[in-house]
């Protein structure tokens, strides 16, 4: 039968009829035993995952704050972006959900953000809070720095 006749009649592509064609051609029976070596050596094994991770323990690069697959292949050279997004997902670590740090250079900036979250959490008796900031959307994340 053609290669086309039997990868319609099992499902598969032609392709694969073609290749157990050949391995049973070259070896008759034994070559459409299951076992055995199939497919490349994996490219990557968990010493690139370590790598991976010990770089998101470090700060991003001058000038980005957080890091990105990009980011990240770019600094680690031989693995690809792809393989990054696969490690990622495989440990359910979302770069975006990834918090960035913030440095002040006010050698005072401790004790006044620790005086601007204390009035937020235990205002005095009927006092208003108010919070000016060019920048509202950071205003929550005072707490969060650094």
């Amino acid at each position: 039968m053609a290669s086309r006749v039997i990868a319609r009649e099992v499902r598969c592509t032609p392709g694969t009829v073609s290749k157990w064609r050949v391995r049973h051609a070259k070896e008759r029976i034994a070559g459409l035993s299951e076992t055995g070596d199939r497919g490349n050596e994996p490219k990557y094994g968990p010493e690139h995952g370590q790598r991976i991770l010990a770089l998101l323990d470090q700060p991003p690069p001058t000038g980005y704050s957080n890091w990105t697959a990009p980011l990240l292949a770019r600094e680690l050279v031989d693995i690809h972006e792809q393989q990054i997004w696969r490690f990622l997902r495989a440990q359910k670590i979302d770069l975006s959900g990834r918090k960035s740090r913030c440095h002040s250079t006010d050698p005072d900036f401790v004790p006044k953000a620790a005086d601007i979250v204390g009035l937020y959490m235990s205002p005095p008796t009927n006092a208003v809070v108010l919070s000016v900031d060019e920048k509202p959307s950071i205003q929550a994340l005072v707490s969060g720095c650094a």
